[in-house]
Formats: C-alpha cells, structure tokens, sequence
C-alpha cells in the first residue's frame, strides 16, 4: 500500500511516510457526464473521492438548466414565485399557447400561437398576452388589476386592502370593495 501526504492544491505526494493512500474505483457516468477525482484526508487514511460534472459547462449552470425546464410545468401560482427562472419575451420567436414568459419583471403566458412582433410586447398585447396574477389556481394572493384576458375566476381569493375577497363572478376585473363589484369579503379565518 502506497502513503504520502496531501499537499497544497490536492495533490498526493507519495513519499512513502504519513498516511496510507486509498484508490477507488471511479463509478459508472451518466451520459452527459464524467467522473472526476480529487483526494480527501480523513482519520488514518488519504481517499480518493469521485463526483460526476457535466461534459460541457457546470454543475451549477447544469442545474440552472433542468429548473427552467421543469419550470414550464408549474401552475401559474408557483410560477410566479420563480419568475427569473422563465425566459425574457423577445421579438421575432415562435410562442405556442400556454408558454410563460418574463417580461417587465412580470410573468405572462401565452394565449394563442403567434411570431412576436416588436411592438407585440406583453403588456401591450392582451389578445396575445395575459399577466399571471396572484390569488389564480386556488392559492390567496395580492389582488392586482387585471384587464379583460386574465380576469380573476369564480371562487378565487385575494387579499386587497387589508381584508381578503372571495370573486362571486368569472372574468372578474373589477377592484374588491368597490361599489357593485362582484366580489364576497372573507371572515379572517375562511376560504
């Protein structure tokens, strides 16, 4: 059995003295990845330790990638707590009904197929746009104005004002409290 020391930088230096050095068998990759060692000195022994990289970029920037991809699978009320992970609207892209899109530092999807124009940006397109608002998909959430493509449904809750509303109308664009909107004020404690 070799032994030696770990020095600066995580080289072994054999020497024959110190502690005793322990190879393993590096593990079987996934495809996309490579093993890579470093050495690691723990109680009586220098052991070489293996962990698994991305062939291309980082593990970090790998990471990045399989959240924005699992982030289009989201309900619109969880996705809205991951905005920066969508990817900014741009002109000229192919958009299909459904998909989300950060723009303005707010998230919009897509309500029907279309090739974005410039002057089709999300906040001015509402035929092609819809802000995903809070208090939508079942969660309670701070009440925003919507306009006429993302109305609050029947049965939503939002908070506005202090006090938490229950929508008694679909396509509800109206403002919680005021005069005739349809909109319930909820006890504290209710849904």
């Amino acid at each position: 059995m070799l032994s030696g020391h770990l020095v600066a930088g995580g080289m072994v230096l054999i020497d024959g003295t110190g502690l005793p050095i322990v190879e393993t068998e590096p593990p079987a990759p996934m495809d996309g990845y490579t093993a890579r060692y470093s050495w690691q000195s723990g109680p009586g022994a220098i052991t070489q330790i293996w962990e698994m990289a991305p062939e291309t970029g980082t593990v970090t920037e790998a990471m990045e990638r399989l959240a924005k991809m699992n982030a289009m699978s989201l309900p619109d009320n969880e996705a809205l707590e991951v905005v920066a992970l969508f990817p900014k609207w741009h002109y000229d892209t192919v958009y299909s009904a459904g998909t989300k899109v950060q723009y303005g530092g707010k998230l919009y999807k897509c309500l029907q197929d279309h090739t974005s124009q410039k002057d089709w940006t999300p906040n001015a397109a509402p035929s092609l746009w819809a802000e995903v608002l809070p208090g939508q998909d079942g969660k309670v959430g701070q009440w925003l104005q919507p306009d006429s493509t993302n109305g609050y449904r029947m049965g939503d809750v939002v908070t506005h004002n202090g006090k938490r509303w229950k929508s008694t109308a679909d396509n509800n664009v109206w403002e919680p409290g005021s005069t005739g909107a349809p909109w319930q004020e909820l006890a504290a404690n209710t849904n």
